[in-house]
């Protein structure tokens, strides 16, 4: 896998649990524009800065991180939330590193993780946004089929709904 003019094999990849010490970092690869720009509505345009949205969710749950020579190149939260469910959150893969299994490979990491952390959980969600087919693809690969869909102008631009995607936690 090529990185700029570098080539990254995929067992060089390491995936775990952020610690405090690595939210500075996490805040750093969330605010790149291209990080930033891809979800809909970009995170710098939300109510919460991505420093306290990076911060509150390490607090009310953990972050799994992809990384590669020590720097993060994907991401997603995990966060309990009601009715004994874990939210998959804020699920990042740099652009340089896309198509190559990271993405999948977090979501594998959050249904391992899951069961250990939160013991009562019996659902693992995600949301994204209505014309994503990427993550679309992903969901039906790991399982998680389509719950709903809505309009959340908190989350997204006027015309595009929130879908919502879940499974039973095993």
């Amino acid at each position: 896998m090529e990185k700029g003019s570098e080539v990254i094999k995929m067992e060089e990849i390491q995936y775990g649990v952020a610690n405090e010490g690595d939210l500075l970092s996490l805040t750093t690869f969330l605010e790149e524009p291209v990080i930033d720009n891809a979800f809909i509505k970009p995170l710098s345009q939300r109510p919460t800065s991505i420093k306290e949205r990076v911060n509150k969710k390490f607090k009310e749950g953990c972050w799994i991180l992809a990384r590669h020579e020590g720097k993060i190149i994907g991401c997603l939260a995990l966060i309990p939330s009601k009715n004994e469910e874990v939210e998959i959150s804020t699920f990042a893969v740099s652009l340089m590193v896309r198509g190559r299994g990271i993405g999948s490979k977090l979501i594998s990491q959050a249904e391992k993780e899951t069961p250990k952390r939160f013991k009562d959980c019996k659902t693992l969600v995600l949301d994204s946004w209505e014309g994503n087919p990427a993550i679309s693809k992903l969901m039906q690969k790991h399982g998680f089929e389509f719950r709903t869909s809505f309009p959340d102008p908190d989350k997204r631009p006027a015309g595009i709904s929130t879908v919502v995607y879940d499974k039973p936690v095993r």
